[in-house]
């Protein structure tokens, strides 16, 4: 106790860089025993002497601890009465050896004590629903969120029957273990709770616990689903109204539209005429826009794509040039629906339009593609709007934005004066040189 106390030092780091470290850190950096029974006339390059109060040395025994082949530190005695030998070596390696797994094997035991609380809190106050059920029917793990869904106290200690449980989903568990035992695959299903008056929707699997051939039990976990299903029937009945709209509804403008456009136009007023523009235009909406955005994307020539629709337009004296390069575009089936609004626009909508010109460039990896003509040109009131002009009984437009979208392009409108050009900016990944 006398040379522990006289060794003592304060104030002095924890952590030494080994390259100035003295005689004491020769054991690591030449990994191998280190004995010096002469300390005083030892010529050790090594020694630097001992800090001011220290007992003075003259023997020493210093040893590596080496650890599944990894030095984990040294150690050292001092002041034999006699010699070291390599018998004070041996023991010495082995008492630090033993202390040093000791030592690790209980920082192991706390690490993993930690973990295991950290687990078991987990377990008992997650959001999730869990229980543990024994092959002989028996709940050995029941967490908090489990137990308020089957209305019964929390299990961690003694097991309590399954069947003891009175809640409506025990039969529905039971009958899950037994298709569990019969194809050893998980099964799930949807299952619902009304406390308070508070309806909560969960999705309940059931799946064995497995060690080797033995059945150990089964694992039964609630996550409750009730925003997911909320959505799935909002789903459904948007569903339900698009196909009263995309039928009847539908069927039944078309043959209004087919029965109107029989009539003599003489005896039509403006009006009239005007009204029916509108509704053959909305017609058209409605079977063009039905599935965009709805049918996965495809590549497409664009060169050929762009005279397909020029095919079936009537351009009268308008002068039509297209120069666009050998180009394949990854984009919504309906594209070509996009152009073809194009042109529909220019003929029906540009006034005097004498011109369409349409053409692409690269530039930063994206390819731009333009569509100009020089009709009469967008309002100043219409160009922060033009592609939303759903509300006024303009469709055209917002098709062909919303194609766009779908086929995660961008699009610009330009007004060049003279020339009003719609830009279409299709990223890298969405095209290719033919």
């Amino acid at each position: 106790s006398t040379a522990m106390s006289r060794c003592k030092m304060t104030n002095y780091p924890m952590e030494f860089n080994l390259d100035s470290a003295g005689i004491w850190g020769e054991p690591i950096r030449r990994r191998e025993t280190v004995v010096v029974n002469d300390y005083n006339s030892t010529d050790n390059p090594g020694k630097k002497g001992v800090p001011m109060g220290h007992v003075q040395l003259t023997r020493l025994l210093m040893v590596p601890i080496i650890l599944d082949g990894e030095i984990v530190g040294t150690a050292g005695v001092g002041n034999k009465l006699g010699d070291y030998t390599w018998f004070d070596e041996v023991q010495l390696n082995m008492l630090m050896t033993e202390l040093f797994s000791i030592y690790y094997n209980i920082e192991a035991i706390r690490s993993y004590d930690k973990k295991s609380h950290l687990y078991n809190v987990m377990l008992s106050s997650g959001p999730v629903g869990m229980m543990v059920v024994s092959d002989t029917g028996d709940v050995v793990i029941m967490n908090g969120k489990c137990s308020d869904i089957l209305g019964y106290r929390p299990v961690d200690t003694d097991p309590i029957p399954l069947s003891q449980i009175r809640n409506d989903n025990v039969g529905t568990i039971q009958s899950l273990m037994k298709l569990c035992d019969i194809d050893g695959e998980a099964h799930g299903t949807r299952v619902s709770t009304n406390t308070g008056g508070t309806k909560t929707d969960y999705e309940m699997t059931v799946s064995r616990i497995m060690d080797g051939p033995d059945n150990l039990g089964y694992s039964v976990t609630f996550v409750d689903s009730t925003e997911i299903h909320s959505k799935d029937r909002a789903i459904d009945r948007a569903m339900d109204h698009i196909r009263v709209l995309d039928g009847p509804v539908l069927k039944t403008l078309e043959s209004c539209r087919n029965e109107l456009v029989r009539l003599p136009l003489d005896d039509l007023s403006n009006q009239q005429i005007q009204a029916l523009v509108k509704l053959d235009e909305a017609v058209k909406f409605m079977n063009e826009y039905r599935d965009v955005g709805i049918a996965e994307p495809e590549w497409m020539g664009l060169s050929e794509m762009i005279e397909d629709e020029m095919k079936g337009m009537d351009f009268g004296d308008i002068d039509v040039r297209v120069r666009v390069l050998d180009i394949i575009v990854f984009a919504d089936p309906a594209l070509p629906v996009l152009f073809r609004n194009l042109f529909r626009n220019s003929i029906e909508h540009g006034g005097f339009t004498r011109s369409i010109r349409i053409s692409c460039r690269i530039s930063n990896g994206w390819l731009y593609v333009s569509y100009s003509d020089d009709g009469k040109g967008v309002s100043c009131e219409m160009k922060d709007m033009i592609f939303n002009q759903i509300k006024n009984g303009t469709f055209r437009l917002h098709l062909i934005d919303s194609i766009t979208k779908a086929s995660d392009f961008r699009m610009d409108f330009v007004d060049e004066g003279d020339r009003t050009t719609v830009v279409i900016q299709i990223p890298p990944h969405c095209f290719s040189l033919g």
